[in-house]
Parts: structure tokens; sequence; C-alpha cells
């Protein structure tokens, strides 16, 4: 008997394989096909139902996609709040869109779940807007979020001061999500050129995601940034945090407010005051945990320094530093306190055991292969 062979529509074979932004050669190999076999596939749209489903695997598309008469157009499904021009028309990755699609799903889950248990709406959300005076809309965020005043300068290093602001933001009742790559999948990295973060708003369930690839020293903004999102109740993508390039109205106030929240102005011109003549964006970067960027637009929004010095610093002194990700390496359980969080881990643990969540569903929650339960309650420690 003859193979059975599906007759699709080669536009849509070959945007898939575009769309994953491989090569015709680099996706025949991935497969397991010569090269000229894929290229027929492209031309005349004859393929097995094996090879369709090899696919859509490899090119991380829904299965149902490659059936369709006509490509069809990705957007990304949240306001774009990301400034740099290169950004405004350009196909989204599948790795950003991925991603918000899983946190999407993660907080459908959530929402359920919480009223479920009788929880009372996340008390942030809607707490202000974009016409709030900054120091006052600041200061709803540290009344909320709890931390002790000058509480970034207690701590030694960045990795500390992003790991008690995440349990201080989760204290409050909004979800953390850092990670560096799509789920688990180390070989799907986010890249932090196309976006440092983005907010998903909900009354019972508010969620924000930081690209884990970014810099260790931006991530303590880019929380606090997309935190301010959920106060304002605009769900959104983010870029450029903290550089003062951008021209969207929410995102220049969410700037404003997250630098106000981790560089108080009356301790920014006490440290100023205080600070050596050698090094001194430096030092005070290491002081509130931040990145040297940060530190300079706040002294200029301040009054401190002047616009040619502002230049100066980012004409000829800034070298951004290295990227610390969690994309790679490292305990894959303490990277589990990132990309799932304290409080998702504590929720989903006991939906499993009284049988409310099966382990399908679980697994598309949390990325997890494996016995989900045994997993996580046994590593629970770290959560």
């Amino acid at each position: 008997m003859a193979r059975t062979k599906l007759n699709l529509e080669p536009s849509v074979l070959v945007w898939a394989r575009r769309r994953a932004q491989l090569e015709p050669d680099e996706l025949a190999a991935k497969i397991g096909v010569q090269t000229n076999t894929l290229q027929r596939w492209e031309e005349k749209g004859e393929i097995s139902p094996v090879q369709v489903r090899k696919l859509a695997d490899k090119t991380y598309t829904p299965f149902g996609y490659l059936f369709l008469r006509h490509p069809p157009e990705d957007r990304i499904p949240i306001a774009d709040f990301r400034s740099r021009e290169h950004h405004q028309h350009r196909q989204p990755s599948i790795e950003l869109l991925d991603t918000i699609a899983s946190m999407q799903r993660r907080q459908d889950w959530l929402h359920e779940e919480l009223i479920r248990l009788g929880a009372a709406p996340c008390g942030l959300v809607g707490s202000f807007d974009v016409g709030s005076a900054i120091r006052e809309a600041a200061g709803v965020l540290r009344k909320q979020v709890d931390l002790a005043p000058d509480w970034a300068a207690t701590l030694s290093t960045w990795n500390e001061a992003r790991r008690a602001l995440i349990d201080a933001i989760e204290a409050s009742g909004v979800f953390v999500v850092v990670n560096g790559v799509v789920g688990n999948n180390t070989s799907r990295p986010l890249a932090p050129e196309e976006f440092l973060g983005f907010a998903l708003v909900d009354e019972y369930a508010p969620m924000i995601f930081v690209n884990g690839a970014d810099f260790i020293a931006s991530q303590t903004f880019s929380l606090v940034h997309e935190l301010t999102h959920i106060c304002i109740g605009r769900s959104g993508l983010s870029a450029d945090l903290g550089d003062g390039n951008g021209h969207d109205t929410a995102e220049l106030f969410c700037n404003r407010v997250a630098a106000e929240y981790l560089v108080p102005a009356e301790s920014l011109e006490r440290a100023w005051q205080h600070a050596g003549t050698h090094d001194t964006f430096q030092e005070l970067a290491r002081t509130f945990k931040v990145s040297e960027a940060v530190v300079v637009r706040k002294l200029h929004d301040d009054g401190l320094i002047s616009s040619d010095s502002v230049r100066e610093f980012f004409q000829n002194q800034y070298h951004e530093p290295n990227r610390q990700s969690s994309a790679k390496g490292g305990n894959f359980w303490l990277n589990q306190r990132y990309r799932l969080g304290n409080r998702f881990a504590s929720l989903i643990v006991p939906a499993l055991r009284e049988q409310r969540l099966g382990y399908r569903t679980a697994r598309l929650l949390t990325d997890l292969k494996g016995d989900i339960d045994d997993n996580l309650t046994s590593h629970m420690g770290l959560f």
C-alpha cells in the first residue's frame, strides 16, 4: 500500500520554518530528512502525517496551524509598550509568544483556584493611576511591598536584593516569575534585546514576568516597573526599562515610580553627598542594588547632575555588565524558585494532592516532567 500523503499549503510550511528562524538545512537536520526533501515539501505541500507532527514539533508550531490555507499572523496578545524603533514592526519571536501564552494559562488557573479558596482580590491592582504624583505612588508601593527603608543597602549582592524583593512582592499578592528560557527548555533562550518583562493584570492573580537573561543589576528595576503596571491596571510588554528613552506615558510613569521606589530622593541625596569621588555611580549602584544607568537617570531627575553629565555617561562611560542569566547552568531546583515562584508552588501542590488538578494539566502549568508531586514536595524547602 502506498503511504498516506497529505496536501498542505506550501506557504504555511515555509511560514512555520521561518517563524522558527531556521534555514532549510537546519530544519531538515532536526527532523532527520535530506534538505531536498524539506524543500520539496515547501514547494508542493505533499507530506506524510508523521512528518507533519515532526515539523510541528521542531518548529514549535501548533499542529493544527499547519493545515491552514493561509499563514496566520502572529500578534502579541497584550499591549506592546516597547520603545525601540526596530521593535515596532518586527515579527515577535515564538519564544516570546509561547512565554506569554504559558503565563496566561498559569494565571487563568490561579484566578479560579484563588476564588475557590475564598481569597480576597489583590489590593495593589488599580491602586493608583498615571496621573498620580510619583512620590505618592512610590509611597503606596512601600506600604504594600513591606521592605524596610534603605533595605537594599543592608544586602551584599544584587542576587540577595532580587530575592528579597520577589519575596516581598509575592507577599503583597502578586505572582512573580523570573526566567531566561521558555519553560525549562534551555535550548530556547529569551532574548533581552526583544523584551525585558511584562505584566498581566488580574484582580485575583496579577502576575509579573521578568526576563532572567537580562543583567542581574537591571532585574530589580524590571520587577518594580512591572509591579507599577499592575498598580495602574495596565497589562503590557516592556523594554528599555530605565534608560529614559521611552515615549509612552505609562512607560515613563512606571520608570519614574520604579526609580523613586528603589532609589528614594532623600536617600539618594544623602548618599550623593557622602559618595566618594572615584566611581561614584558604581558606588551608588551597589548601595541601591540597581544599574548605573538607573542611578544616573535618577540623579538627573532629582536635579543633582546636569543633562551634559548624563550624555557623557551614556556616550563615554557606560559599559553594560555581563548578563547573568537563569537560562543555563546552576542548580535546577534553585532556578525553579524563580521560574515557578513560591506562591504558585504552594498552591499547585495541594491541588494535586486533593485531585483538583490533573497531572497532565500540572505539567502544562509548570513545564516539569515526571512525578510532579514528588518533585515539588521533595524540594519545597527551596520555596
